[in-house]
């Protein structure tokens, strides 16, 4: 799993981002990949797994989470910018760390294995 830290935040998290008018989720998981930390990954491969609501920072946001199951490890380009660290690393370490809430609860519910509701609201800051 690729854990990520951005220069603004103390809580380690996954790639994330917004998304851009007149772009599908899928879509722009897969630019944010690129961007964030240089994977280029065909959209077709992306498997949306989770879709929450979250309410935090002054916002109501949805946050959809994809998942892509890689072969081999791909290199990773971090700009020492917006990313100062990305790492793969097992669920169980990622765990260890200090998480941003949204990270947290979903690694939690991959953990756990247990089925979400699309509209149970995740209690985060996003």
């Amino acid at each position: 799993m690729l854990v990520i830290r951005n220069s603004y935040k103390r809580v380690h998290s996954l790639p994330s981002g917004g998304i851009d008018a007149n772009e599908s989720a899928c879509a722009a998981a897969a630019r944010e990949l690129r961007e964030e930390v240089g994977i280029v990954v065909d959209e077709s491969r992306l498997t949306q797994v989770r879709q929450y609501e979250c309410f935090g920072e002054f916002k109501h946001d949805t946050t959809t989470v994809f998942e892509i199951h890689l072969t081999d490890e791909p290199v990773v380009q971090i700009d020492d910018r917006e990313v100062v660290l990305a790492e793969f690393m097992t669920l169980t370490d990622a765990l260890k760390l200090p998480l941003s809430e949204t990270a947290l609860w979903y690694l939690n519910s991959v953990l756990s294995k247990a089925p979400l509701k699309p509209q149970q609201p995740a209690p985060c800051l996003c």
